[in-house]
């Protein structure tokens, strides 16, 4: 007899906007030109959000990357974070806090994969905050949420 097991709900957001981040950017959302999966979640328009069906343990996993646009100093860099329902899911939830390097040019990946518990109809969205100067353009990256219990 042949297993019939329900797709569990799952989005995969591809390919951010270029996006020129300064600190007026500051725990602005991040846009994605593409839904590359979904099954039975709910994306706004702006492609930044992602709302989950059902309660449950979903596996939150999220990169972004790009190039530095200004010169800076070693000081100067990025939190990257995970935002629920408009907030911040873990007390001083910036996942990770990094530089974006200091010369024009540089590069920059930033990732984290999180499990969160979260009820139907939460939403998950990305976001970054530029600490002093840095300036940078984000050319790749990924939202996913996957619900795994």
């Amino acid at each position: 007899m042949p297993l019939n097991v329900p797709d569990q709900p799952t989005c995969l957001l591809v390919h951010p906007v270029d996006e020129p981040l300064t600190s007026a950017d500051d725990d602005v959302p991040i846009e994605f030109s593409e839904t590359s999966r979904n099954v039975g979640c709910t994306v706004n328009s702006a492609k930044s959000r992602i709302t989950v069906p059902i309660d449950g343990t979903y596996l939150i996993t999220a990169l972004v990357g790009g190039d530095k646009t200004n010169a800076g100093h070693s000081g100067d860099g990025i939190k990257f974070f995970c935002m629920v329902n408009g907030s911040q899911p873990v007390s001083g939830g910036a996942f990770p806090l990094g530089s974006f390097g200091v010369n024009q040019g540089d590069e920059f990946h930033f990732t984290f994969n999180m499990p969160l518990l979260l009820s139907a109809n939460d939403y998950v969205e990305v976001a970054i905050n530029n600490i002093d100067d840095a300036r940078a353009t984000i050319k790749h990256g990924y939202l996913s949420v996957t619900k795994i219990h």
